[in-house]
């Protein structure tokens, strides 16, 4: 059964924010301040917004306690996600590979699974339904794009790239979220095209790749505010 704070879409009367990747106690600051509900720190080893628990350690204490604290992985070894969770506390695992089910499970944290979805005029991305039923136990699916570098790597979360709107899953139940390209200028847009239970922002938001500005996630969050 899902949590009172994560219940879906259409028992809620607000739009949950989370701002990800983030990698200072200043933009974490300014994200808690600016009403995010969740902060989205990375430990995946490819992302320019990776982080090490050696490097939060000294100011994790101190952030306020305004906003629950997501932690994303990408087909870790369970001996390095074990290593974060021992060190630093969590509220949520966020999941972005091909973990399986049982995998996710078995950190005694609630977990969110990532969906990676097409761009448009792409044959890239998952089925939503496949995804759904084989991660029943997932507290919350994150929809975000998938797309390739220039080496024909795939590369899903934290691309910037926008999926196709359209293939949002409006039958479901489940606690959804909206990732994938989204700012100020559009997140409102992207909330009435799909209703999603929250919006995810990492580059939108972005100075430069792990660096957030003020400003821009001020705006950000005005947008989801006013667009409700």
């Amino acid at each position: 059964m899902l949590s009172d704070d994560c219940a879906p879409t259409s028992l809620r009367n607000n739009t949950r924010i989370k701002i990800c990747g983030l990698t200072t106690p200043v933009d974490a600051q300014h994200a808690i301040d600016a009403g995010a509900d969740y902060l989205g720190i990375n430990f995946i080893a490819r992302s320019k917004r990776c982080v090490t628990p050696e490097e939060l350690l000294p100011w994790w204490g101190d952030l306020g306690a305004g906003a629950k604290r997501v932690a994303l992985f990408q087909n870790a070894d369970a001996r390095d996600v074990e290593r974060v969770l021992n060190q630093l506390d969590f509220d949520v695992i966020q999941f972005h590979g091909t973990e399986s089910k049982a995998f996710c499970e078995q950190f005694n944290l609630p977990y969110w699974k990532a969906v990676s979805m097409s761009v448009s005029g792409s044959a890239l991305g998952e089925s939503f339904n496949v995804v759904a039923d084989d991660y029943d136990s997932a507290e919350a699916l994150v929809l975000d794009a998938v797309t390739v570098d220039a080496a024909g790597k795939v590369i899903a979360g934290g691309t910037g790239k926008q999926f196709d709107w359209a293939l949002w899953p409006r039958w479901s139940d489940r606690t959804l979220w909206l990732a994938g390209g989204l700012d100020a200028d559009n997140v409102a847009a992207g909330i009435e095209a799909t209703r999603p239970w929250g919006v995810d922002v990492a580059s939108g938001v972005e100075s430069s790749p792990g660096r957030k500005d003020p400003e821009k996630i001020e705006s950000f969050c005005r947008a989801v505010k006013r667009s409700v």
